[in-house]
């Protein structure tokens, strides 16, 4: 009979007595026994790795879509377009291919104040047949409470300056022109202060003197009958100022203060008996 030895590995097997050993002839072979631990924590690591591999994925997928979307939106914008430029109400339409209004502005070299006023932002991005409106702002010499100024503005009417200027009006205040009047190319606007003032001013008028006959007095004869008393008026008046000179007067009342009281005097006309 036969002695040989069982051995863990796959080499090659030796009989005892020195003769060989073919791998059919092998009776058994040992292997590691797994345990429940080591199958639990294998199955932990592939979840894991499953997440963190899909959460990869998932973030380079919304990544490759914005970039698909910002390169067609690229080059959609740098599709050649027609805009419509309304400048001052005279309309230009020109072929692009830029994307923004400040390019196709430097493009087309139309100059902008920061006074002017425009229906969309410079930054903003253009579509086909768009239509952008630019009003320029015009020059506009205000003069007000003894300065002139010059202003930049879009504004229709004299009014309308004004008040985007903070100038108010007030009273009596003029505007010229009216505030109502229609602004066209350069412009100057005037305002007159105009204020107003009552007084009073006390005017004494004198008495007359009046003679009667007296047939009961000797001829010569003088007498007093009543005594005179000057009259007193008091006037109203307004005066006008614009810009603080005084440009008018003018009575408006008149009150009688105190009448007058003519002076008569009594002449005698009886001959005296010497004549």
């Amino acid at each position: 009979m036969r002695q040989f030895a069982i051995v863990a590995s796959n080499a090659a097997m030796c009989y005892l007595d020195g003769g060989a050993m073919k791998e059919d002839d092998i009776v058994g072979v040992f292997q590691p026994e797994e345990t429940h631990e080591s199958q639990s924590s294998s199955m932990s690591y592939a979840l894991r790795w499953k997440h963190v591999n899909l959460h990869h994925l998932m973030l380079a997928a919304i990544g490759a879509i914005a970039i698909t979307l910002l390169v067609l939106l690229i080059v959609h914008n740098r599709a050649g377009k027609e805009i419509h430029l309304v400048v001052d109400g005279r309309v230009t339409t020109v072929e692009t291919h830029e994307a923004m209004l400040h390019e196709v502005l430097d493009e087309q070299a139309i100059s902008l104040k920061p006074q002017d006023e425009v229906s969309m932002p410079l930054n903003g991005v253009l579509q086909d047949g768009d239509r952008v409106f630019i009003k320029r702002a015009i020059p506009v010499n205000v003069t007000a409470d003894g300065k002139t100024n010059t202003v930049f503005t879009t504004q229709d009417t004299v009014g309308s300056v004004l008040k985007e200027a903070g100038i108010s009006i007030q009273g009596q205040d003029k505007v010229l022109p009216s505030p109502e009047a229609k602004l066209s190319g350069k412009a100057d606007i005037r305002v007159v202060r105009v204020t107003k003032q009552k007084v009073k001013q006390t005017e004494t008028r004198s008495f007359r003197i009046i003679k009667t006959a007296d047939p009961s007095l000797v001829k010569g004869d003088n007498r007093v009958l009543q005594s005179g008393k000057p009259g007193i008026v008091v006037h109203h008046i307004e005066k006008v100022y614009q810009d603080g000179k005084l440009v008018s007067k003018n009575v408006i009342a008149k009150t009688v203060q105190r009448k007058t009281k003519d002076k008569i005097i009594a002449v005698g006309t009886k001959k005296s008996h010497g004549s």
